[in-house]
C-alpha cells in the first residue's frame, strides 16, 4: 500500500493522457510483424527505462504519481525519478488504530531516498488518525520503525514547532545508530514559552560517516518574537541539538547555519563549503552579532574550507558595527560572500586569503562598509588575484572615493557585477562614484539600478554614459519611478547611449501596457537592444 500522500487522481494533462494511449496503441501492436513466415517483435520504447527516465523526468510530480498506473514498467522507473525529484512524508505512514500506533504502511524502496518529517500545525503532516498527543511518537517511528531508511535514507528534511518533537526526533536516530545520510536539513520554529534559562544535556549521536552535509535553520517571526520578550530566553537554547549532530559528522563537507548562536566546530576539519548567517530576533536588544566567536568558528576550518558566506538576517540596521572581524589565513579559500555588518575590510589581503578570486560584498546601507573613505596611498594589502566582484549597496552615504580605492586594491577584476539602490543620489556625485570602474580591464559588467528616483531619465543616462566607457561585454537593469514626458523626451539619448549593451531592460510598474508596447516598438524598430516591462 502507498501512503496518502502518493494517492493517485484522474490524469488532467494532455500530454500524460497522450503517452497512455501510445502505450495502449504499443501493446496491440506487441504481436509483432510478420515478414514471410517470420514474426518480428519490434521493441516497445515506452517500456524501455531509458526511454521512460527522460520522458519522466519532464512530468509535473502530481502527473508522475499518475503514470505509475500504467503498468509494472512504468511504475518501477516512475519510483525511481519520483524519489529523486521529491521527498516522501514519513510521519503519514501511520495510522493511530484504537488504542495504538499501526505499523508503517509499505512503500517502494525507492521513495525511501528522501524523508521529510513535519510537526507544524498543518493537518496534513500527520494522517488524521493520530492524536495530537501522539505526533512525538510518530516522528520516532517514522525514523527507528521502517527498517530499510537506515541503508536507503539518504536526505533527511525536518521542520519542527514543537520543542518535544525534537527530542522525539533524536530518539528516533538513536534507535538506529548507524545510518546512510547524506544530507540533513533541521528548521525549528518553536514558541514554546517553557525553554527557559537552562539548556537541555544531550546524549551523543553515533557517529554518522556519510554524513557530509547539515543545514540548521532558526526561523524567527512575530509570534516568537513576542513569546521571547514574555519569557526568559537563552539563545543557546538550540545550540545543543546542533552540537550533537557536528560531533557525530567527522566527514562533514558542507555546513549552514541560521542561528543567534554559534556552534563549535573544533571536530569539523573537512569543511568545504560553510555559511553562517545571524538571526536578529525583532525588538530585543540583544547584542549585535559577536565577530570574536565569528572568528573562532573560521579558526577551526581555516585549513580546509573552499567558500564562506556570512551573512545578517537583519534587513534595516538599528546599529552601526564598530568592530571588525579579523578573518584567520584561509589558504585555500577561493569564494567571500561578507555583509556590512562583519567589517572585513582589514582582512581582504593576499596574505590571509592568498586563493581568493570571487567577492561578494553586500552593503544595503549608507554605512562605512570598507574603510575606503580615501584613498589609499599604501598599496600594499591589495588582493591581485580577485578576478569577480559582486556588490550590493544603498546610496554612497561616507564612501564618496569607495569605488576609486577598490579598483587600486583590487586591480585584476574581470567581471562586475553591481546592484545598487539608487534613491535620488545627485547626478555629479552619481557620475562621480561610477567613472573609475572603467579602469578595470573587464570581460563582463553586469549593473542593475534600483529605486531610481525622479527625474530618473537624468540618471539613467548617466549610468549610461559613464558605462559605456567601461570594457567588456555590458548589460545594465533599471528599476525606476518617472513620468511618461519625461521619458519620452530623452528617447534618442537613451538609443545613442545603449548602442555597445548587449541588453538594457528598463521597468516602471506605473506604465500601463499600451504605453510600453508603444515604447518597445519604437526600440524594436531602430534596433536599440532596449527592452521595457
Amino acid at each position: 500500500m502507498e501512503p496518502n500522500q502518493y494517492s493517485h487522481s484522474p490524469c488532467s494533462s494532455n500530454d500524460f493522457a497522450m503517452l497512455a494511449i501510445i502505450k495502449a496503441g504499443d501493446d496491440e501492436a506487441a504481436g509483432g510483424i510478420n515478414e514471410g513466415n517470420k514474426t518480428i517483435h519490434a521493441p516497445n520504447p515506452l517500456l524501455n527505462p531509458i526511454v521512460l527516465d527522460l520522458v519522466f523526468d519532464h512530468l509535473p510530480v502530481h502527473e508522475l504519481r499518475n503514470a505509475r498506473l500504467v503498468c509494472r514498467e512504468w511504475d518501477n522507473v516512475g519510483a525511481t525519478v519520483l524519489g529523486k525529484r521529491t521527498f516522501l512524508m514519513a510521519t503519514k505512514l501511520f495510522r493511530y488504530d484504537g488504542t495504538k500506533l499501526s505499523e508503517p504502511a509499505f512503500v517502494a524502496d525507492k521513495l525511501l531516498r528522501r524523508l521529510s518529517i513535519s510537526s507544524g500545525f498543518n493537518r496534513f503532516e500527520f494522517d488524521p488518525s493520530v492524536p495530537t498527543e501522539t505526533r512525538g511518537e510518530v516522528i520516532t517511528k517514522a525514523i527507528a520503525a521502517v527498517p530499510r531508511v537506515a541503508r536507503l535514507t539518504e536526505e533527511l528534511a525536518v521542520c519542527l514547532q514543537h520543542k518535544s518533537h525534537m527530542t522525539a526526533l533524536l530518539k528516533g536516530i538513536r534507535k538506529l545508530k548507524s545510518t546512510n545520510l547524506r544530507s540533513v536539513s533541521l528548521c525549528v520554529n518553536i514558541v514554546d514559552s517553557s525553554w527557559g534559562k537552562k539548556s537541555p544535556v544531550l546524549k551523543k549521536l553515533a557517529v554518522q560517516r556519510t554524513l557530509t552535509s547539515f543545514t540548521f535553520e532558526q526561523q524567527i517571526d512575530d509570534d516568537y518574537a513576542f513569546t521571547v520578550r514574555r519569557s526568559s530566553y537563552n539563545p543557546l537554547t538550540y545550540q545543543p541539538f546542533v552540537q550533537i549532530w557536528l560531533d557525530a559528522a567527522p566527514n562533514l563537507t558542507e555546513l549552514r547555519i541560521s542561528a543567534n548562536f554559534y556552534p563549535n566546530l573544533e571536530g569539523c576539519k573537512s569543511i568545504k563549503v560553510f555559511e553562517f548567517e545571524f538571526i536578529d530576533i525583532p525588538n530585543m536588544r540583544f547584542e549585535a552579532v559577536n565577530l570574536t566567536a565569528v572568528a573562532g568558528m573560521l579558526a577551526h576550518i581555516k585549513n580546509s574550507v573552499v567558500e564562506v558566506s556570512l551573512e545578517n538576517s537583519n534587513k534595516v540596521v538599528h546599529y552601526c558595527q564598530k568592530e571588525k572581524l579579523d578573518l584567520p589565513v584561509m589558504p585555500n579559500l577561493v569564494t567571500l560572500f561578507v555583509a556590512d555588518i562583519y567589517q572585513v575590510q582589514d582582512s581582504l589581503d593576499e596574505i590571509r586569503l592568498p586563493k581568493l578570486e570571487h567577492l561578494t560584498l553586500d552593503k544595503f546601507y549608507e554605512i562605512e562598509v570598507l574603510s575606503l573613505s580615501t584613498p589609499h596611498k599604501n598599496l600594499s594589502q591589495r588582493h591581485r588575484g580577485i578576478q569577480s566582484v559582486d556588490l550590493m549597496m544603498r546610496g554612497i552615504g561616507e564612501c564618496e572615493n569607495f569605488s576609486e580605492t577598490m579598483v587600486q586594491l583590487f586591480p585584476n577584476v574581470k567581471r562586475f557585477d553591481f546592484t545598487w539602490f539608487v534613491g535620488t543620489i545627485p547626478l555629479e556625485e552619481f557620475s562621480r562614484f561610477l567613472e573609475p570602474f572603467k579602469a578595470w580591464n573587464l570581460e563582463i559588467a553586469s549593473l542593475q539600478f534600483r529605486n531610481v528616483k525622479k527625474p530618473a531619465s537624468q540618471t539613467i543616462l548617466a549610468g549610461l554614459r559613464n558605462m559605456a566607457t567601461w570594457q567588456g561585454e555590458k548589460t545594465a537593469k533599471f528599476y525606476f519611478d518617472t513620468d511618461r514626458v519625461d521619458f519620452t523626451a530623452h528617447f534618442d539619448d537613451f538609443i545613442r547611449y545603449s548602442g555597445g549593451f548587449e541588453i538594457v531592460k528598463m521597468r516602471d510598474d506605473s506604465w500601463d501596457n499600451e504605453f510600453t508596447k508603444e515604447m518597445q516598438a519604437i526600440f524594436d524598430a531602430r534596433n536599440a537592444p532596449i527592452s521595457i516591462k
